[in-house]
């Protein structure tokens, strides 16, 4: 299994024994996630529009929409749950 460098140090500090997964993306719960993709988005649609690249704009509308239609399918529980990662595969 390939492993980042960042991973490889995590395992030697912590004796080569197993370690949790870390998030790196900063968000802990759906919500956080949700709101962290939605503003990538508008920077990159705002990118887009300045370099009047319309295909990457559109998609950035689309990706919006998108993630709008996923949000309105989760419950109030479903948003604020916790961001569970898995573990690595044996």
């Amino acid at each position: 299994m390939r492993t980042c460098k960042r991973e490889r140090r995590c395992r030697s500090a912590a004796g080569g024994g197993t370690v949790d997964p870390i998030c790196h993306f900063g968000a802990t719960r759906v919500a956080g996630l949700l709101n962290r993709l939605r503003l990538h988005l508008g920077t990159e649609r705002f990118l887009a529009r300045r370099r009047r690249d319309l295909v990457w704009e559109a998609g950035c509308d689309y990706a919006v929409m998108a993630v709008a239609r996923l949000e309105s399918q989760l419950t109030r529980t479903g948003r604020s749950a916790p961001i569970v990662t898995r573990g690595p595969r044996v």
